[in-house]
This record gives structure tokens, sequence and C-alpha cells, in this order.
């Protein structure tokens, strides 16, 4: 779930509540973070909770399961968040790193089309997993590295095949 701020966190809880059937009718989000909550503190045997670039502690505190077995990770480039758990370092890809994920996750065998695409997602490797989806779209490497050229790397919004994709 997007975990920038409150809002963004609160909209990705009331999908997973929708999607996981714990949602009702009128429910505002707020509730449906709750229901998410509980349903992971109760039965989260086998569940992953991904909070993406977690803005503040304090917003997130409240959403975290105190109890069950359900495992967290909180990605977050602010070292203040460190306090709600282990944290682990991961750095940028290298090139060879970057154009093998690429390569793997794609089928393109482009090594330049690849490191141009690595290069214009920063070597992050949540932003190339993110972006992966356009890629299994059918889209050629330089178009890709196109698209990402006109659209910027920050704050930029795709509609492709009726799906909403967002850069941030």
């Amino acid at each position: 779930l997007a975990a920038e701020d409150r809002e963004q966190l609160l909209a990705g809880f009331a999908q997973l509540a929708a999607a996981l059937g714990l949602a009702e009718d009128g429910q505002d989000s707020q509730e449906s973070a709750a229901r998410v909550r509980h349903w992971l503190e109760a039965d989260g045997t086998r569940c992953l909770l991904v909070l993406d670039n977690a803005g503040s502690a304090e917003v997130l505190r409240p959403f975290l399961p105190a109890a069950g077995h359900a495992q967290v990770i909180v990605t977050s480039s602010r070292q203040a968040l460190a306090s709600l758990g282990a944290p682990v370092p991961v750095d940028v890809f290298t090139d060879g790193q970057a154009a093998a994920y690429l390569a793997e996750r794609t089928g393109l065998a482009d090594e330049p089309g690849a490191l141009a695409v690595a290069a214009e997602l920063g070597f992050l490797p949540l932003a190339h997993r993110s972006l992966l989806e356009i890629v299994e779209l059918c889209m050629e490497a330089e178009q890709f590295v196109l698209l990402l050229g006109e659209l910027g790397r920050r704050d930029s919004k795709l509609r492709l095949h009726g799906r909403e994709l967002r850069f941030n």
C-alpha cells in the first residue's frame, strides 16, 4: 500500500478491505483500515503487508498489526522509521543487476535498452518492479525509455489499457 501520507494509506486500506471482502456499504476508509488490521491480527498467518514509501512512523503506527503472525515490510528513505523494526538497507541496482532483472522479468534481450530503462528509473529496485507492468504489456524497451522521458519520474500518471499507472 502507498504509505507516503495518511490519505494514501487510508485509500489503500479501503481497497484492500474491499478485495478481502471486509468492506461494507457506507463504511469509511478509517473503518476499512481497522477491519484490515483486525483481520491481520486474527487471521494473518500467511500474510505480508507492504507499506511503501512511508513518510511518518506516527502515521503508520495505528495501522500496524499489534498481534498475530502477519509480516509487515515498510519501505522508506527516512531513517526515523527505523524505530518500527529492524532496518534492512537496500542499495540501487548495479548496471548488471538492472539489466539482468529486466531481461529475466520481461524476456527482452536488449541490454542497452534495459540499461537505458534502468537509468531512467534511477537504478531503484522498487521502481523497476513497479514499472514492469508497462513492459509486460509488450512495450519495447526503446518505447519505454521515451515514455519515461516524456512523463518524468516524479508524480506522473498514465492511463494504459484502462489502467492508471502512477509514477512517484
